[in-house]
């Protein structure tokens, strides 16, 4: 399988939707919408995502460690058999985003907004949420 940079990976149309990316390190993306994308097998770490919609996206299998996420949107996204840890949300939002038998642990969260799944899944792990919303409510700092 080719590996493939997540610039070529969001700037090229939806004709093959199951790209593979093998190892993504210290890569930079911003300001784009990756809409019905799977990432799958991969290893996303130290990467800055400043700004990104991933809109209907799949998560499978994957590990994203150490990744700084800033103004990032998660709508509808499947995050499953995936492992986050060691990663900082700022401003972001989840939404309706299902996170079959995925962990995230040792994350910071702040000002994020976030339904009651992920809610209930970010509780399960070592995170801190600081001034995070629950649809219209505000979650607990951990």
């Amino acid at each position: 399988m080719k590996s493939t940079t997540l610039k070529h990976f969001s700037t090229q149309p939806l004709v093959k939707p199951h790209e593979v990316y093998m190892t993504v390190q210290c890569e930079a993306l911003s300001d784009c919408i990756l809409k019905g994308k799977i990432i799958s097998g991969s290893l996303l770490s130290r990467t800055t995502f400043s700004r990104v919609t991933f809109e209907g996206c799949v998560f499978f299998a994957s590990e994203i460690e150490g990744c700084e996420f800033a103004g990032c949107n998660f709508v509808n996204c499947e995050i499953q058999f995936t492992n986050i840890q060691g990663s900082t949300f700022e401003a972001c939002n989840f939404e309706n985003c299902d996170w079959e038998l995925s962990e995230v642990k040792n994350c910071n969260f702040s000002s994020t907004g976030m339904d009651s799944t992920t809610t209930i899944t970010l509780g399960k792990g070592t995170n801190s949420m600081e001034a995070c919303f629950i649809g219209n409510g505000i979650a607990q700092a951990a």
